[in-house]
């Protein structure tokens, strides 16, 4: 995902989490603590509605937030993830308490055993209440805040953990299904000799679980284009064309802030402000031309191009499902577009696809690659192909490579199409994962055994 879809992910994980923690720590809970808990979730619901959905409010303060929430929420791993997170925190939490109140036992969690022994309104109760009087306290019944007394008994934490681990593994087979279901074929065709660093190379392989039969490799010309054919190794519906390119950082702070937003909104800027958001190279041509818009964003646009052939003739590609529809209402160009003296425009420096002299800064390629990756590769999409093609087809994908990535160790460019479903593309590493964890979480359950029997 973007940058910030992703983060935004990232970030009501932990919102779910914390709350979760929350009310997985407390051995007591009242309307006051349960209801926190309610209000921290409401007013997160809020915040994402009120800033991230509101134009005049992303405008001030992140415009690339504009209607993150509505693609995330769209995303099938996105539920899967808010699902799974909590559920491996609060896992991972309840080993270390074990094995703390197992092995490494202190007088707190001696005078906590002892309280989960006895009615809360007995005698000894009270005389524990000296070693622990806010716990006494939160223990008594007859508080005016109703507080009620939660007590998790051994058996019922080890069902709780065969259940979270039964809840991880089916969410990873659903994971898995829709990653097999999703059709593929990928060519590489441009690859480094030299490796590049050991953190990048698992975002630069293929999504896990592409097979050798979907592999291609394309050996460019000097004239850098090159084609090649490719057998469908399954059935493939109104198939997705994706790019990758990388290592490339867009996730870097001073890419990031490398634009002027009110340029790409058509507005005129002062030579201040792009002087302070754009250095000279993104804004000033060698000939003395204004570049505009500027930044390193808007100069570094991705630009090889992609044909898909069956038998002799091209199958047309459909570019306008290449961006957001909210990122392309809220581009727009000057009123005096193409006609300003000493001025480098888009079109001036990019061909069609990348940019369509008619469309200039809400061509769909500009617009979808305005919007940074997350990681260190960029996955755009370049278009789509409506219709249904067999297993045993042979498709030619013709390539012509502009983008220049000489001399980055380990960069490479590749080229996918590939179905796309409820839960994307191809990449089974995510469900095995879930799958992975969910048996840990099980042995886990089913490990305190021996020390339940033990008397632990």
């Amino acid at each position: 995902g973007d940058y910030y879809t992703f983060g935004t992910t990232a970030y009501t994980c932990l919102v779910i989490d914390v709350n979760m923690q929350a009310l997985f720590r407390g051995h007591t809970h009242n309307k006051f603590t349960i209801g926190s808990v309610v209000a921290s979730f409401l007013l997160y619901a809020f915040w994402l509605l009120f800033y991230p959905m509101n134009p005049l409010v992303v405008n001030l303060l992140a415009p690339n937030m504009y209607m993150v929430p509505e693609h995330m929420v769209k995303n099938g791993y996105f539920w899967l993830l808010i699902i799974a997170v909590p559920i491996l925190s609060i896992m991972m939490d309840a080993v270390v308490m074990f094995v703390s109140r197992t092995i490494y036992v202190d007088s707190v969690d001696e005078v906590m055993s002892e309280m989960t022994k006895v009615a809360p309104d007995t005698t000894q109760v009270k005389l524990l209440s000296e070693f622990s009087p806010i716990r006494s306290a939160l223990l008594d019944d007859s508080s005016d805040h109703g507080e009620v007394r939660v007590q998790a008994a051994v058996g019922v934490r080890r069902l709780c953990g065969v259940l979270a681990a039964v809840v991880l593994c089916v969410m990873g087979g659903i994971a898995l299904h829709f990653s097999a279901a999703a059709s593929q074929v990928l060519v590489t065709y441009s690859k480094t000799e030299q490796a590049a660093n050991w953190w990048e190379t698992p975002w630069l392989a293929p999504g896990y679980g592409t097979t050798s039969e979907e592999s291609f490799e394309c050996t460019l010309s000097a004239a850098g284009s090159c084609e090649v054919p490719v057998k469908l190794p399954a059935n493939m519906t109104n198939p997705w064309i994706f790019y990758l390119v990388g290592p490339f950082y867009q996730s870097h702070s001073a890419y990031l802030r490398s634009e002027v937003v009110p340029e790409l909104h058509g507005k005129e800027v002062p030579e201040q402000l792009r002087e302070a958001l754009c250095v000279e190279s993104t804004r000033v041509t060698d000939d003395g031309e204004d570049i505009v818009p500027c930044g390193m964003k808007a100069t570094s646009l991705f630009n090889d191009t992609f044909a898909v052939r069956q038998g002799g003739s091209d199958l047309e590609i459909d570019y306008s499902v290449s961006a957001w529809r909210s990122d392309v209402s809220r581009y727009n160009n000057p009123e005096d577009y193409l006609q300003r003296s000493l001025t480098s425009w888009l079109p001036d420096r990019y061909q069609e696809p990348a940019v369509f002299e008619d469309l200039g800064v809400k061509s769909e390629h500009f617009v979808d690659w305005m919007r940074p990756s997350a990681l260190p590769r960029v996955w755009n999409r370049y278009g789509s192909i409506n219709g249904t093609f067999e297993k045993g087809t042979t498709l030619t994908i013709s390539i012509q490579s502009n983008y220049p990535v000489q001399g980055i160790p380990g960069s490479l460019k590749r080229v996918l199409l590939t179905e796309m479903n409820e839960m994307g593309g191809r990449h089974s590493g995510f469900g095995l994962g879930l799958i992975v964890s969910g048996v840990l979480c099980g042995l886990i359950a089913l490990a305190v055994i021996p020390f339940v029997l033990c008397g632990k």
